[in-house]
């Protein structure tokens, strides 16, 4: 099954694993200022906030340096030909789901509203 995944060295997976407990503090550094989070936060109506993007970020930094320093192909990160698929159909059923949601309050209170935390 996994046959075509490549094999990496000590060094590689120490670098690694330092580069993934240093990350936290990598991206509170370099992600931009407060200010620029809470515009994005207003302006998507609280749908990208800053823990979000520290996450997109921090799974980006990751990819990269692994994919850089590793030496790995892209298939062996998991991104193969069926990924369009699988974020299209990840996609649909978050879109379903919101669609329940909102059926669901509707059906109790009789609006929809938005969470205010």
């Amino acid at each position: 099954m996994f046959e075509h995944v490549r094999k990496t060295n000590l060094a590689t997976s120490v670098g690694v694993a330092l580069f993934v407990m240093l990350l936290p503090f990598l991206v509170w550094y370099v992600l931009p200022s407060e200010a620029w989070n809470q515009a994005v936060a207003f302006s998507t109506a609280g749908l990208l906030e800053a823990d979000l993007l520290r996450d997109i970020f921090s799974i980006c930094l990751v990819l990269v340096f692994v994919r850089v320093a590793g030496g790995l192909r892209p298939r062996d990160l998991g991104l193969t030909t069926q990924l369009p698929r699988a974020l299209l159909f990840t996609a649909l059923l978050w879109a379903l789901t919101q669609v329940a949601l909102a059926i669901w309050q509707i059906g109790t209170t009789g609006q929809i509203s938005w969470n205010s935390s």
